[in-house]
């Protein structure tokens, strides 16, 4: 096969084979080094962060949960005070007034356990909570700057 010169124009020979080649293990390469573990990192932190989502969304429905719970025990304590108050008013008498007063604070006494139970809870849902979101950033810094991270 003769090939022609032509000034200006591509010439093929042996050095475009060799070029060819070069470039294909240089694509190669780069992928295997340097893509590849890119694109997993990114879908590790893509999985992690949609789990992290589902588990706040968790969260989020447990203090809700809790929320109707207090809220369902409240009813149901001041359900109990009036119909406490509608029998002590059928007594009469100083009896009825001091019936009425203890009914009022034990109505207190409950809310506040409740209260403080549900702070509680939730205050113990947004450390968890927290903590994983500090975990998972110090461990996207840590993947991504390839050296380890200390918390200030």
């Amino acid at each position: 096969m003769e090939l022609i010169y032509i000034p200006g124009m591509i010439t093929i020979n042996e050095t475009m084979v060799v070029v060819l080649v070069s470039f294909l293990i240089l694509v190669f390469v780069l992928n295997r080094i340097m893509f590849r573990p890119l694109l997993d990192t990114m879908q590790q932190r893509d999985d992690r962060m949609d789990q992290l989502d589902r588990e706040i969304d968790a969260s989020r429905q447990e203090a809700e949960a809790l929320n109707r719970d207090l809220r369902e025990r409240e009813d149901a304590a001041r359900k109990d005070g009036f119909d406490r108050k509608k029998e002590l008013e059928s007594l009469a008498g100083g009896q009825a007034a001091e019936m009425m007063e203890a009914s009022r604070q034990e109505i207190s006494r409950m809310k506040e356990k409740v209260e403080q139970e549900v702070a509680l809870q939730l205050e113990e849902a947004q450390k968890r909570v927290q903590k994983e979101a500090e975990d998972l950033a110090a461990g996207i810094m840590e993947h991504i700057l390839d050296r380890s991270v200390t918390a200030s």
